[in-house]
């Protein structure tokens, strides 16, 4: 198979453990990954090993295996299959192997986001350039956004 790969970076004015969480995380991942599918969320056992499932409200998504895993710097997953109704479609093979991975590096209090994914097809390749782009400025605005003051009590 031909793989289709499209990298790309940012810099965010945040710690890279602040941009980690974004990424990682549940809650921020459906606030950036909307970018992709408006009602995306993860399921993650983040460990080298562990399966990530990338799903939309209709369980339809990918499954993901993580190859690579250093918190607060790099992760990186490998597509094993697609997803329906929540479940392994066996004849979702089209992601089969493809990797994408996000390294962050940190120089004065700015974090650098760098990321490499691969698509299956041109077409994925063209409208995850566009989305990525998105994706991007969203989690900036995430990880640069004040943290609420907690109240005393």
């Amino acid at each position: 198979m031909v793989k289709h790969t499209l990298n790309k970076y940012i810099e965010i004015n945040a710690p890279k453990h602040s941009v980690w969480e974004v990424l990682v995380a549940p809650e921020h991942f459906a606030k950036w990954s909307r970018e992709f599918c408006p009602d995306s969320r993860m399921q993650a056992d983040l460990r080298v090993g562990g399966a990530i499932r990338y799903l939309d409200a209709q369980g339809k998504g990918l499954r993901a295996r993580v190859v690579e895993l250093e918190p607060d710097s790099l992760l990186t997953v490998e597509h094993e299959c697609e997803l329906k109704n929540g479940a392994d479609d066996p004849a979702g093979t089209d992601w089969k192997g493809c990797r994408e991975t996000y390294r962050l590096t940190e120089e004065a209090g700015v974090t650098r986001f760098s990321l490499t994914s691969e698509a299956p097809t041109k077409e994925f390749h063209d409208e995850f350039d566009k989305a990525w782009d998105r994706a991007l400025q969203r989690i900036k605005e995430l990880a640069e956004a004040p943290v609420p003051a907690r109240s005393g009590g």
